[in-house]
């Protein structure tokens, strides 16, 4: 079987406690941006933070224009140095670098791929998500 290139890199399905998954298409998008972005996740009370993956889906097409993919690669080592420190767990799918593009890439597309993978760690757990 060939390996996915867009499968996040590795981290464990989703836990049983495990209640919101959220879904984040990146492009073009500050490092800045998403730091404010997780930190607000963290600081979210009513619920336990532990309970929530987000899943970024970091993505351009093959065609983007330099300072895209400078942002997105970016946004990459940004969101890769989050999912160690965060007390959130942080997916991050790759659809950025050279040969993950998506063709025809946009937001839906993005989207849909990162809501799949949310579905797959959910069941994976016999959760309906």
């Amino acid at each position: 079987m060939i390996p996915d290139p867009h499968v996040p890199d590795g981290k464990p399905a989703t836990t049983p406690d495990d209640q919101f998954a959220v879904v984040v298409p990146v492009y073009g998008e500050h490092w800045r941006r998403l730091t404010r972005q997780i930190q607000s996740l963290e600081s979210q009370v009513g619920f336990d933070v532990r309970n929530i993956e987000v899943f970024y889906v970091v993505n351009n097409p093959p065609d983007a224009n330099p300072q895209i993919r400078k942002l997105n690669q970016q946004a990459l080592h940004t969101l890769r140095v989050a999912s160690e420190l965060s007390r959130i767990s942080v997916h991050i799918i790759d659809a950025a670098s050279k040969g993950k593009e998506i063709e025809g890439c946009n937001v839906g597309k993005a989207r849909q791929l990162g809501l799949t993978e949310a579905c797959r760690h959910f069941g994976k757990n016999d959760r309906n998500g």
